[in-house]
């Protein structure tokens, strides 16, 4: 079977059998944003709540000491509208 090699176990000991858990620096920022400019982009049956939050991850996966991959993630606040009640959720 295929190692997963972002996803594993911490280990704990020393010498050339240990492979040390992965660093992963990331920079991740939060911010409101205008409700009638997400409404817009926003398939059905989602819609922009009041306050709109957008949340921004970059994140650098490195490998021996040097970058391998950058990768930024987005997501957005948005509402469900359901027959008697709504409901907040993050749209990625």
């Amino acid at each position: 079977m295929r190692q997963n090699r972002w996803i594993q176990e911490p280990l704990v000991g020393e010498g050339e059998d240990v492979v040390p858990f992965p660093a992963c620096p990331r920079l991740e920022v939060t911010y409101l944003t205008d409700p009638e400019v997400l409404a817009e982009v926003l398939p059905p049956p989602l819609t922009a709540p009041p306050e709109p939050r957008v949340h921004v991850r970059f994140t650098n996966i490195e490998e021996n000491g040097h970058v391998h991959e950058h990768i930024c993630t987005t997501s957005m606040q948005a509402s469900r509208a359901k027959a008697s009640r709504s409901s907040k959720s993050w749209v990625t």
